[in-house]
């Protein structure tokens, strides 16, 4: 009865895998916590704390296995040492904070879940990587301590379930691999902070379910060097579009936000598309390019009109040419609200109506 009394206060404490044994190498842990949650998706409740329930599990040495059924911890999750590693159908769920400071962790391309009703952070020294990550926090959100992986290249690798945002905290966050979605689910759903990166090297698109629209903050650079279709009218883009080499925005633009900002960084000739489309509803409010980048702005032509609500941007090496293969349509006129600062190249269209309506100041640095 002692020994039964005991490992029930354990439960609703803590779970500890490693200590002594792990350090000499013992055998493996294995622990099956069941939950309801799934890399397809679900609500990924959490539950509490009880029999064969701990709040927290620490991983300071040995080896512990999550097998093949899903579970919810509804605190915090430490590895400091040893290895942590999940395994297919085995979903694992966090109320609390993820601290990893050493060890190993391998995800298995299982989904990991982030379920707190209060602030939540994500930490890992060198950066995490994820199969799936699942954000369902209902208030307070997740920051990122380090930067994230996410490597799922099926289903929804990224899905923003929950009212809490996803705080970038000036870390980045990389979709990898060809394939699979950025699912927004019952609402707005938010990436903020001062600062932070999502960067996209693998194909991806933007989804919704239950009227979701995904909400991109205006402190966040959305680099992309793979293509994103970001949905129609289902990513609101307050921060800052960045096209590099390979990358583009495809069939649908993201709804430009007072203050974006689309940045060219392709170090090539590049044809304006879905990034900056034709007829759009909306509008980048400043125009970037950079770093030698050339933009072939008629891309085919077409009588078309575009207004940038802010400043045009040409640095040193780079070039808008709005007569770009000399188009038999031409071009319509180019209206910029604000300021143009030309350090590279300009060029008006080459047919009657190409021209450039300025608001603010013109400084011609180039040619």
């Amino acid at each position: 009865q002692p020994h039964r009394r005991a490992r029930r206060s354990l439960a609703r404490t803590e779970l500890r895998a490693g200590g002594r044994r792990g350090a000499r190498g013992g055998r493996s842990r294995t622990a099956e916590r069941r939950s309801g949650c799934s890399s397809a998706g679900g609500s990924g409740g959490s539950r509490a704390a009880g029999s064969g329930q701990p709040q927290n599990v620490t991983v300071q040495g040995g080896g512990l296995t999550l097998n093949g059924s899903v579970r919810t911890l509804p605190g915090n999750l430490t590895l400091s040492a040893g290895t942590l590693s999940l395994a297919s159908g085995g979903d694992l769920s966090v109320g609390g904070n993820w601290n990893h400071t050493g060890g190993t962790f391998t995800h298995n391309n299982v989904g990991v879940w982030f379920i707190g009703s209060s602030a939540e952070s994500l930490y890992a020294n060198g950066g995490e990587s994820f199969g799936y990550l699942l954000l369902n926090n209902s208030s307070g959100g997740v920051r990122l301590g380090s930067n994230l992986t996410v490597t799922a290249s099926s289903g929804s690798p990224l899905q923003l379930l929950g009212a809490g945002a996803l705080n970038l905290y000036g870390n980045t966050l990389t979709l990898s691999n060809n394939g699979g979605s950025i699912l927004a689910s019952g609402g707005t759903r938010s990436i903020n902070g001062s600062s932070g990166t999502i960067a996209v090297t693998g194909s991806k698109s933007v989804t919704s379910a239950s009227s979701g629209v995904l909400s991109i903050g205006s402190g966040v650079t959305l680099s992309l060097s793979n293509s994103l279709d970001c949905g129609s009218g289902l990513t609101n883009m307050a921060g800052t579009v960045l096209i590099n080499a390979s990358g583009s925005v495809l069939n649908n633009q993201p709804v430009y936000q007072s203050g974006s900002t689309l940045k060219y960084n392709v170090n090539a000739t590049y044809g304006r598309s879905a990034e900056w489309a034709s007829g759009a509803s909306s509008e980048p409010t400043n125009v970037w390019l950079t770093n030698n980048s050339v933009l072939n702005y008629p891309n085919g032509g077409g009588n078309f009109a575009h207004t940038i609500g802010g400043n045009l941007t040409i640095d040193a090496g780079s070039a808008l040419y709005m007569d770009y293969g000399s188009p038999a349509t031409g071009v319509g006129l180019l209206t910029v609200n604000g300021d143009v600062t030309m350090s590279g190249n300009l060029s008006l269209g080459n047919q009657a109506g190409g021209d450039l309506k300025i608001g603010g100041n013109f400084t011609r640095n180039g040619s």
